[in-house]
């Protein structure tokens, strides 16, 4: 694509993922797509289990790369987010935060801090080795992500986040002018949250502005 490239949108051009499997043909997950994707709204990304969401908030984060095309935004996109791939399992939430904050040239404590703020849960008391379960942990990888205030919030299957802190992350991401793409497949959270969709069947993206047609498509 020629001439300047729309700071708001995330760009897929031509962009086509396949697996190669060990044992059988090979597993197309999305076919030839070219497409702009606004990263300053809300866009619910609908579809069925194991139809192609989260490789394609992998493609546009970055994460994966295209089998062909390319994908291109001058937006700071997050990697995406989904509970429990950010903090490492061996390690406890101050360990985990520990290792961010030196790859990330922050102060600790000020970290900690921060992020234990982000949760209700650990509100009154920031982050320690004591009482740590696995929706804090959620709460704190949540955290950590957007206090690094990116452009743009990638969110896999939002339904598995808890309440206080989706809502944390949809006010976030108001407060900075950032976007989120999150995926689904529960209607009601496309209701509820987003102001444009996208439904992935077959392999085939189609974008959509109304909430309502998105929903009637991924439902037929």
């Amino acid at each position: 694509m020629g001439g300047a490239v729309d700071q708001r949108l995330i760009h897929l051009n031509g962009v086509t993922k396949t697996y190669t499997l060990e044992n059988g043909p090979p597993k197309l997950v999305l076919r030839p797509t070219t497409l702009s994707v606004p990263a300053d709204r809300r866009i619910a990304v609908l579809g069925k289990r194991r139809g192609g969401k989260s490789t394609f908030l992998k493609l546009l984060a970055g994460n994966e790369a295209p089998s062909e095309g390319e994908v291109f935004s001058r937006v700071r996109i997050s990697s995406v987010i989904r509970p429990g791939s950010l903090f490492h399992p061996r390690l406890n939430a101050q360990e985990n935060l520990r290792f961010y904050a030196r790859t990330l040239n922050v102060d600790l404590e000020e970290l900690m801090l921060a992020v234990g703020s982000y949760s209700t849960t650990t509100a009154n008391r920031g982050v320690d080795n004591r009482g740590e379960n696995t929706e804090q942990r959620k709460a704190m990888e949540v955290a950590l992500l957007t206090l690094q205030g990116f452009g743009c919030y990638l969110v896999d299957e939002i339904g598995h986040l808890a309440d206080d802190v989706r809502h944390r992350l949809l006010y976030a991401a108001a407060e900075q002018h950032a976007g989120v793409i999150f995926s689904t497949n529960l209607p009601q959270l496309a209701r509820r949250y987003a102001e444009g969709a996208i439904v992935i069947r077959d392999g085939i993206v189609r974008p959509f502005a109304s909430i309502e047609r998105a929903i009637q498509f991924h439902e037929r």
